[in-house]
């Protein structure tokens, strides 16, 4: 048997012409038989020249789902590696937002299902809301903190300048986040501090020193030391006197 009759004996094998003069290819983990096209089947991206892989796609993502939980902790690491570079925060955001588009009616109806299904959680995240308000200062407070700062985010540096963000699909300078340093710390002056809209993100509900340490790779000492010295002492020079808000009391009709 020469090479050629081998290669279409291994074909034949796993392959077949349907009725519709279409190519199926059986998938060697479930054995079903399928159309040999991308809806069906991944490419090779290593040899394209092999064509297709073996596994349907249902078997390759059971497969990876299986192998990622059996080795949780090493894939975790992975991926938050992979977040935390710089250049993939655009692939992120890009991807989440094709996403949403695409599958708004089944994110609604997922939302929608999630509520019916885990009210407790949907309590206690509401709880968590009302617990994690937003900051009591005064714009000139709000003012003299960034000027502090000298209008970069306290974390990173990014200048105010060049703070863009993307805005319902557009590109803009966007304003600094009033950022918790102790996440459910105070709403003064005493806790606040200018971040951009990346650094605000990837710390979330972690306080200052789990987050900002060495470990980060936006982290420095000079930075630190300067957020230290305005929460511990320097803030409290800027503390105005905060005036009661005024609440309206309708009179009675006569």
């Amino acid at each position: 048997m020469t090479r050629t009759e081998y290669k279409q004996f291994q074909w034949n094998k796993t392959h077949r012409i349907n009725i519709n003069n279409i190519v199926e290819r059986q998938c060697t983990q479930c054995e079903e038989w399928l159309e040999e096209d991308s809806n069906f089947y991944l490419q090779n991206k290593s040899h394209p020249e092999k064509g297709f892989s073996p596994w349907c796609k249902k078997c390759t993502s059971d497969s990876a789902n299986k192998r990622q939980k059996a080795n949780y902790p090493k894939y975790k690491k992975l991926q938050y590696n992979w977040r935390e570079k710089d250049e993939n925060q655009g692939k992120i955001s890009q991807t989440a937002r094709e996403w949403r588009e695409d599958h708004q009616e089944w994110k609604q109806q997922y939302q929608l299902d999630y509520q019916h299904k885990y009210p407790e959680k949907m309590a206690r995240y509401r709880i968590d809301k009302e617990m994690h308000r937003t900051h009591d200062i005064l714009k000139p407070e709000w003012d003299n903190c960034q000027k502090y700062f000298d209008y970069k985010c306290a974390y990173c540096g990014l200048p105010l300048a060049e703070h863009w963000i993307r805005y319902r699909g557009k590109i803009m300078l966007g304003s600094f986040h009033k950022e918790h340093a102790i996440h459910n710390g105070g709403n003064g002056l005493d806790n606040c501090l200018p971040s951009c809209k990346s650094c605000n993100d990837k710390k979330w509900k972690r306080d200052l020193n789990e987050w900002y340490n060495n470990k980060n790779n936006k982290y420095t000492e000079d930075r630190y030391n300067k957020i230290i010295q305005w929460l511990m002492e320097d803030c409290f020079q800027y503390i105005m006197e905060h005036k009661p808000k005024r609440k309206y009391v309708r009179k009675k009709s006569l």
